[in-house]
């Protein structure tokens, strides 16, 4: 009896033991995932506050990230563990926001988005994007789009000039004095400026972003994760509205922040707000010449018009093939200083329609000097889009690459504002990680085991956890 009841005891301790030692191997895989979430609870804290962003500073507020840093935080998480001892924490791979052109913090904007933002409301700001993508000609330059009919109305002027002053000029519909000639017009504003038109003689901001290594410009640290993030369309307009909700801009400037025109900063990515605003105007008037001409060339009286018009500039010469491309010019400049207006209006908070219908065209063909005045601007339209919007439609229009990261510039010049975070940068900022675990047990009952006494390693094992802040 007291054999049997040896082995007896000795079965049940092994029994009791190797449930331990199961049981010391799920709590390994629930430490590591809990050893996960307890340092991505660290996420940075302004960013969380000011853009409703998560990431983990793997430098801690400094200038320097490695991977050790987390791998020490996690050791400290882990010192109050009963029975368990951490003896290693490694990094198996991690992944930045700044990854893969920044796609990991376009899918966070857009998730944020999401939670906001009606499909309603996503649906009506993609039909606006797809009516303006029409219209502009994805190989040219916004840039130069201003200029569009010039080459036609200096031909016509030199022609004009070389011929005989006696020719008998035709009667036309429409008689144009010097003040309202489309020629004199465009030279005028050659001479004054597009932006000085538009903004006249307001307040502009001066600040400067003056840090050339910001995120855009410098080389950017990588993270080792294999798992790509992926967006779509509907990802990059709820990026857009997101960023419309969470930055300023010229018409609705949030305080503390380092550029007082920050979405003027996405779009164009110049050094100070001045530069920003200016290149943005540019770009509004290009958009909205193109869709004025639009409106022009399929309406057969605004044709008409500036047909009559070009007859009066043109028609001195005699020869008909001059008509024609004045005509144009006159139809170019006609819709530029319409842009002009409507440019004026949308910096001003009022909406306008893509494309306009006749009744909600401003200016007249026959008192286009009427337009340079500042006090002109054009009519508003409740169906209309304002200033924001166009921004937002300028984002989606944007390279991926910019599109993300003149975004993290503003965020990291902000966040480096806070005491103690002056080190900040974006490529520090983790949002998933996968980690390996080496865990040591304690024995309790280990006499009765002889396994462990052969060797095995019972009490050591390796446990995986894996944690991200995109769902």
């Amino acid at each position: 009896m007291a054999l049997i009841l040896l082995v007896l005891t000795n079965l049940f301790f092994s029994m009791v033991e190797a449930v331990r030692i199961y049981e010391y191997h799920m709590e390994a895989r629930v430490l590591a995932s809990k050893l996960c979430a307890d340092a991505f609870s660290e996420y940075e804290p302004y960013m969380w506050q000011e853009y409703g962003i998560l990431g983990l500073d793997m430098a801690y507020g400094h200038s320097t990230a490695t991977t050790a840093n987390v791998e020490n935080r996690m050791i400290d998480f882990a010192e109050d563990r009963r029975n368990l001892e951490v003896t290693d924490v490694t990094i198996d791979s991690y992944g930045l926001l700044t990854d893969d052109g920044g796609k990991p913090f376009i899918k966070q904007c857009a998730m944020a988005a999401l939670a906001m933002l009606s499909q309603e409301a996503l649906d009506k700001l993609q039909a606006q994007t797809q009516a303006v993508s029409e219209i502009l000609d994805e190989d040219m330059d916004i840039d130069d789009m201003v200029g569009r009919g010039v080459d036609a109305i200096e031909e016509a002027q030199a022609s004009i000039e070389s011929t005989d002053d006696n020719e008998k000029e035709p009667d036309t519909q429409i008689s144009i004095s010097k003040e309202n000639n489309p020629i004199e017009i465009y030279r005028t504003i050659k001479e004054q400026g597009w932006v000085g038109l538009v903004l006249g003689e307001r307040e502009l901001s001066e600040k400067v972003l003056s840090d050339e290594s910001v995120v855009s410009k410098r080389e950017l640290r990588q993270g080792s994760s294999d798992n790509p993030i992926q967006v779509n369309m509907a990802d990059y307009c709820l990026y857009g509205w997101y960023l419309g909700q969470q930055f300023g801009n010229y018409s609705s400037v949030k305080e503390g922040r380092c550029l007082d025109y920050e979405m003027e900063y996405i779009v164009a990515g110049g050094s100070s707000d001045r530069d920003n605003i200016a290149a943005v105007v540019l770009r509004l008037l290009a958009i909205r010449e193109l869709c004025n001409i639009s409106t022009i060339m399929t309406n057969e009286t605004m044709v008409q018009q500036a047909y009559a018009v070009a007859v009066s500039i043109a028609g001195v010469t005699g020869v008909p093939a001059i008509i024609e491309p004045v005509k144009i010019a006159v139809i170019a400049i006609w819709a530029l200083l319409e842009s002009i207006l409507d440019v004026r209006a949308l910096v001003n908070g009022k909406k306008i329609p893509i494309i306009k219908t006749y009744g909600e065209w401003t200016s007249r063909v026959e008192n286009l000097g009427s337009c340079l005045s500042m006090e002109a601007s054009a009519k508003e339209s409740e169906n209309g889009i304002g200033y924001g919007t166009y921004l937002y439609i300028f984002l989606i229009l944007i390279g991926d690459s910019n599109r993300a990261y003149r975004p993290m510039d503003l965020i990291e010049q902000t966040l480096r504002s806070h005491e103690g975070f002056e080190g900040t940068r974006m490529d520090n900022m983790a949002y998933e990680m996968n980690i390996n675990l080496e865990i040591q047990g304690e024995p309790i009952l280990y006499s009765f085991m002889p396994l462990q006494q052969a060797g095995m390693e019972l009490y050591q094992c390796n446990a995986y956890g894996e944690i991200s802040y995109i769902l």
